[in-house]
């Protein structure tokens, strides 16, 4: 009985240690309590209070360490323990010596020599670092040094990774002093992550605006008053420097439309080709320039010859608003297909039948190209007949002729037709077709599309045909099928082992590896899915797959094993920022908030002026949901980074969506302009033609919204109708201004909007009564706004009843339910969602939203 009664204690207390400790910090008597129970003769009570202490972080570390020298040895051993798994070790702990750092601490100095010129050849600046740590040669050490510098981002960041500030410092003012290549955009990355941007501008005051003067000197004053955000000032010392691209970089960051188009027009003064002046039409256009605009828009006309750069102008007309003179300038060249999308994007359904019958009798490409985007539009208009008959019609046509580009249109729209099997047909003739020294990339990307679980499967194809002479059909067949979830487990699971993880290059492959590992917990087997992504992170060069596995430990709030797996994963690089910081917000989240909060400043530190670590830096926060950290990483770039690259675009876009999401619609509209003149460069090139559209109206829509915020209803109205005009059948002005002009106190203003495009989604599921796209706009629209609720729940239905396994159509099925109140129906429906797309992140956050509002009432 009194065995019985002792266990029944202990019980109760591990309940009850369990029970207060997993939903709040514990108090400091618990944590001595817990610290007292490490000698408990159980071990069910030992492991609990081990786990608690673990989990209190920073709270229990005063009480474990007096444990740790107390009398108790047994106390005493486990409380050591504790702290050791508990230890911060990003920062604290070096990198283990490699075998080359071995060979190298024992070779002659001819041999050190020779193998610093090869790790400098391979770029392999984070392992030269480590060598010029434990160089003892003056001369050898100043060698390394000075090859070091040829990187100032990556040196200087092994150094900080290794918690050598004070190294990392010297080498940047070396490479600044130097005029290495870049340095300066690490320089201003560096003091501005540090929060001393004014310390860095102190050191370097007194050498601006000498005579003559010094271009190095101007060049990082103008770089670090740019970081600062004084354009005044960034501008005066690029002037200096007489560096037009440093010029370019200044104007662009403050905004400057009217002198960056002076200063292009400077630099471009005979143009060539059509590209030469899209960027400073744009500037123009921005500035609001009509004169000089409508000059470029003639310049570029005249110019436009070959048909990359026909269609950049036409695209740049788009952007810039003029999509008049973009229809004019496609249909005399022949861009028959966009000028199609075009029109369907603007509602001129009737203009857009009379190109497609103009054009009937021609039998070139370009006439393949404006039925294949006939066949998609009809596809979404629900017209199955003239879609498919278009679809047979350019598959015969091209049978004869294997024109690639014309077979992965053609599998474009055979897949908005639900004709998958056909489609990946066409795609893979379409790159079976290509030279085989032809870059596929644009044709397999167009195969494999976007993957919600961020698997590259264009990039695992091209890891695959390097292991094979030629595009093999099996291969093609199999990854498609592993993408598309219906390759059997065990086929897959085979696949993954036919890639060499440790060779360079491979990264993508880590992705078919966490496709492998997702279906095995899919299927229950969480033990097997464990031991793949062990034995695969092990064996990669890259720390990706570790990153997985942490993933996965935070999402059980496993913070501990969440930390560990992000640790090892940035073993793997040191360089890779990512996985640290995602190590500092595991340790947050389990407690350590000022271990976690050192690495996450390293991570913020760590990639410098290098924008593709940043990039992915920004990149890896946003998909887990981390949009203020994100932002973050957009602000240095957009300070300190190259504005029109790829870095460039993707800090504007995520800068002008927080910015959006916080109300500061004034902050967010000159961030979107920098996304068009991205588009109007051609460095980069959106997918679909209707985002030509697409992106303008949104600019004008959140400018609305600034002017309407300001005071000002006249201007906010110009913009509305100008959204209007750019794109009629678009719902998301209605959806956004609406609660913006009711907030405001203009509900007259707000109900003619909705009225206007409530009536203008009623005409066209009149029109189109088999588009399910046009039926789940309409109640979307209405279920948002809530408004017309019966009406929107008819035409939900109908949607759903036309298309029932698209899950954004069941999502709105679902948000029209319950926004009527009718909250059972609601979570039925958005559970088929979450069956559909399991790993959709709003799929599950709405139904959490749904399920909460059932509890409540």
């Amino acid at each position: 009985m009194g065995s019985r009664r002792a266990w029944v204690i202990i019980g109760l207390l591990v309940l009850s240690l369990s029970t207060a400790f997993s939903f709040a910090q514990p108090t400091a008597q618990q944590i001595d309590d817990a610290v007292m129970q490490l000698g408990d003769p159980s071990p069910q009570v030992r492991e609990q209070v081990a786990k608690l202490l673990l989990d209190a972080g920073d709270a229990a570390d005063a009480a474990l360490r007096a444990a740790s020298r107390g009398d108790d040895p047994e106390v005493a051993a486990r409380a050591r323990e504790i702290l050791r798994r508990a230890a911060p070790s990003p920062t604290a702990s070096p990198a283990p010596e490699t075998d080359a750092a071995a060979r190298y601490r024992s070779a002659g100095i001819a041999a050190r020599r020779r193998m610093v010129t090869e790790l400098s050849n391979q770029r392999e600046f984070a392992s030269l670092a480590r060598l010029w740590g434990v160089e003892a040669d003056a001369q050898v050490r100043a060698a390394i040094f000075q090859e070091l510098l040829k990187n100032p981002a990556a040196s200087a960041g092994a150094f900080l990774a290794d918690g050598n500030v004070a190294t990392a410092e010297l080498l940047l003012e070396a490479a600044v002093e130097g005029n290495a290549q870049d340095a300066a955009h690490s320089y201003a990355a560096y003091f501005l992550c540090r929060g001393k941007i004014d310390e860095a501008l102190a050191r370097w005051a007194a050498r601006g605006g000498k005579q003559p003067p010094d271009p190095g000197a101007q060049e990082v004053l103008a770089t670090l008053h740019r970081a600062r955000g004084d354009s005044d000032a960034a501008r005066k010392f690029a002037e200096a420097a007489d560096d037009s691209a440093l010029l370019d970089e200044v104007l662009l960051t403050a905004g400057d439309w009217p002198r960056l188009a002076a200063e292009m027009r400077r630099q471009v003064t005979t143009p060539r080709i059509a590209r030469n002046l899209t960027p400073l039409a744009a500037c123009d256009h921005f500035a609001g320039d009509e004169a000089a605009f409508a000059g470029d828009l003639a310049q570029i006309t005249k110019l436009a010859r070959v048909a990359n750069d026909t269609h950049l102008a036409a695209n740049t007309m788009l952007l810039c608003d003029r999509p008049d003179d973009a229809l004019r300038l496609m249909t005399s060249v022949g861009l028959w297909g966009p000028a199609y999308e075009v029109l369907i994007a603007r509602g001129q359904y009737d203009e857009a039948a009379a190109l497609l019958a103009q054009h009937d009798a021609d039998t070139t490409d370009d006439a393949a190209w404006l039925r294949c985007s006939a066949a998609r539009a009809y596809a979404q208009l629900g017209e199955k007949k003239k879609c498919l008959g278009l679809i047979a019609r350019v598959e015969k046509d091209n049978a004869a002729v294997g024109a690639p580009r014309i077979y992965a249109f053609l599998a474009d729209a055979e897949r908005a037709a639900g004709m998958e099997d056909k489609a990946w047909n066409h795609y893979f003739a379409a790159v079976s077709a290509l030279p085989r020294r032809m870059d596929k990339r644009w044709y397999v990307g167009r195969a494999f599309s976007a993957d919600e679980h961020e698997v590259d499967w264009a990039d695992a194809w091209r890891i695959m045909t390097e292991l094979t002479v030629t595009p093999r059909r099996q291969d093609f067949d199999q990854l498609r099928k592993a993408a598309d979830g219906t390759l059997p487990l065990e086929e897959l699971l085979k696949l993954t082992d036919t890639v060499d993880l440790s060779n360079d290059d491979v990264q993508a492959w880590s992705g078919v590896v966490w496709e492998a590992a997702r279906r095995l917990r899919q299927a229950g087997q969480e033990d097997r899915a464990a031991a793949l992504l062990e034995k695969s992170a092990q064996a990669a060069k890259s720390g990706d797959l570790y990153v997985r596995r942490g993933d996965l430990a935070a999402e059980k709030k496993d913070w501990p094993r969440a930390a560990d797996c992000y640790e090892r994963g940035w073993q793997k690089d040191r360089l890779k920022a990512l996985p640290l910081y995602l190590q500092g917000w595991a340790l947050q989240r389990g407690g350590r908030v000022a271990a976690g909060r050192e690495r996450i400043e390293l991570a913020h530190l760590l990639p410098l002026g290098d924008e593709p670590q940043r990039l992915e830096l920004m990149k890896g926060l946003t998909s887990r949901g981390l949009d203020d950290a994100a932002a973050r990483e957009a602000d240095v770039l957009l300070r300190t980074g190259t504005s029109l690259s790829a870095a460039g675009e993707a800090a504007s876009r995520v800068a002008a969506e927080r910015a959006i999401r916080q109300g500061d619609f004034a902050a967010a509209y000159p961030m979107l302009q920098r996304l068009l003149l991205h588009f109007a460069t051609g460095s980069l090139w959106l997918r679909e033609e209707y985002s030509y559209l697409f992106l303008p109206n949104t600019t004008r829509r959140t400018h609305a919204r600034a002017l309407l915020a300001a005071g000002d209803l006249a201007g906010a109205k110009r913009e509305m109708d100008a959204c209007a005009e750019l794109m009629p059948d678009e719902i998301t002005t209605a959806i956004e201004l609406i609660p913006d002009l009711e907030k405001h106190g203009y509900k007259q203003e707000a109900d003619a909007l909705f009225a206007r495009a409530l009536a203008r989604q009623q005409a066209l599921c009149e029109r189109f009564p088999d588009s399910a796209n046009h039926h789940n706009q309409l109640a979307w629209l209405a279920a948002e706004c809530k408004r017309e609720l019966d009406t929107a729940l008819t035409h939900a239905k109908r949607a759903v009843e036309l298309d029932p396994n698209h899950a954004a159509y069941i999502d709105t099925l679902a948000e029209t339910y319950f926004q009527r109140g009718e909250i059972d129906e609601a979570v039925v429906q958005m559970k088929k969602c979450v069956a559909l797309q399991p790993d959709v992140r709003r799929n599950r956050t709405q139904l959490a939203k749904y399920e909460a509002a059932k509890e409540k009432r």
